[in-house]
């Protein structure tokens, strides 16, 4: 099997189903491929022994991918406010003896 960005595969997924994916990047030779989900509109990374044939070529070559570091300030200002933790110790000075 010759495969190419753009291709429309027939994939059989781990639950037994059988999807359709469109080719967006090949990996290594043609042993994997990063796609699109049409079913569900998801990315992922298949395998060459999951794909069970070739459904169309070059059914959508100029597919676009939208870019994952395009991220606005927004997502960092959240990031910082959900996952940041400052801990804070009794100084010595502080405490009284008794």
């Amino acid at each position: 099997m010759n495969l190419k960005k753009g291709d429309l595969i027939l994939v059989s997924s781990l639950e037994s189903a059988v999807v359709t994916c469109i080719i967006i990047v090949v990996f290594t030779d043609d042993q994997y491929f990063y796609c699109y989900c049409l079913e569900d509109g998801n990315y992922v990374l298949v395998y060459l022994n999951e794909i069970e044939c070739i459904l169309s070529e070059d059914f959508a070559p100029e597919f676009s991918v939208p870019s994952f570091f395009s991220v606005d300030y927004s997502f960092y200002t959240a990031s910082f406010d959900t996952y940041s933790h400052f801990p804070s110790f009794p100084d010595d000075d502080d405490t009284e003896e008794i």
